[in-house]
């Protein structure tokens, strides 16, 4: 008996100690990792953010048409996300508070970054992205 204990004690321990992941909403909307790079994604999408301590966490989306799109901030709210439109531009960057639509060019690699903000427990960040109706050669801001 004392030989089934300590493996079960082992066991119990071990899938306790895990990090678990916030669910992901099972809403028929594609969901994806920040890696790899996103390319010509659907007209909706979320993408999840893992963060961990205060590094920035990173992906690069890269659109098939020049188009507005809306793009939300569905969990995590206080944590810091923002847009360049190349990976080292520090100068040209858009922030997103809440949600926002941006006009954004076909075949440009944008960078979307994310930063926990000074929050002290891992966390998701998952953002929504989706393709709006509005003339794209008439929309502020174009990024």
């Amino acid at each position: 008996m004392r030989r089934l204990i300590i493996p079960i004690l082992f066991i119990v321990l071990a899938i306790t100690s895990c990090y678990k992941y916030d669910p992901i909403e099972a809403d028929n909307i594609p969901v994806y990792p920040i890696t790899p790079n996103i390319i010509n994604p659907p007209d909706t999408f979320k993408v999840i953010f893992p963060m961990r301590g205060n590094v920035s966490m990173s992906t690069t989306i890269t659109f098939d048409s020049s188009a507005v799109w809306h793009i939300e901030k569905t969990s995590a709210f206080s944590a810091r996300f923002w847009a360049s439109r190349n990976y080292s531009d520090t100068t040209t960057t858009i922030n997103l508070f809440e949600s926002k639509n941006i006009a954004f060019d076909k075949s440009i690699s944008y960078h979307f970054w994310c930063n926990n903000n000074n929050y002290t427990e891992n966390r998701n960040l998952i953002v929504l992205f989706r393709k709006e109706e509005i003339d794209f050669s008439t929309h502020q801001p174009q990024f």
